[in-house]
Order: C-alpha cells, then sequence, then structure tokens
C-alpha cells in the first residue's frame, strides 16, 4: 500500500505527518486487557520529548480524534470475537501473542 492512503483514500499531503505521528505514538500504546487505552496528554509529552516534534494544540486535536476512531473500532474488533490489535497499513503484526506462545511453548 503506498505511504499516505489507506485502502485507496489518499491522505492529504498537508495531513501526512498527522498520520505517520499517530501511527508513531500507536506503537507505544498500553492496553487495560479488554482493548486499548486511549493516547494520554502524557504520552503525546513523552512521544514530543523523544522524538523532537512540536505539535500544535489543533493538531492534538486532530490525533486525539484518529485515537478515538481507533479505539472504537478495536473495541469493535474485539466485540466481535476477532480480538488482537489494528495496525497501520504499512505495518505488519511483528510478534503476535499467537507467535510469542508458538516461540515459548
Amino acid at each position: 500500500m503506498a505511504r499516505g492512503s489507506l485502502v485507496g483514500i489518499e491522505i492529504e499531503p498537508a495531513g501526512e505527518h498527522l498520520w505517520l505521528w499517530f501511527w508513531d505514538m500507536n506503537r507505544g500504546r498500553r492496553s487495560n486487557g479488554f482493548g486499548p487505552d486511549g493516547l494520554s496528554g502524557l504520552d503525546l509529552t513523552s512521544w514530543q520529548q523523544m522524538t523532537g516534534a512540536i505539535v500544535r494544540p489543533e493538531e492534538w486535536s486532530i490525533v486525539r480524534d484518529m485515537d478515538q476512531a481507533y479505539v472504537d473500532a478495536a473495541s469493535k474488533k474485539m466485540a466481535a470475537g476477532k480480538g488482537g490489535p489494528l495496525y497501520a497499513p504499512s505495518e505488519g503484526p511483528g510478534l503476535t501473542a499467537a507467535s510469542f506462545d508458538g516461540m515459548i511453548g
């Protein structure tokens, strides 16, 4: 899948950095055992310190909206019994719980 697109929907160049920021922050997301936790202001602050990115308030608002959509979609997926996290189109599942269990036994 091309960078900046999702299932044929083009991400506007002006918003591509928000897309990339969101998926980068998502990599450190915590779970509460019932699904993913939403990203907090502390998550953003830590991410900003680590990356050096400067996030304007309106950008954080957009990332929070993206985050809410992610948490809602993940919750629906888990409620449907499909489990597992959601990934950015360019990410693979990497080390999953099933593959970890297969390696460790």
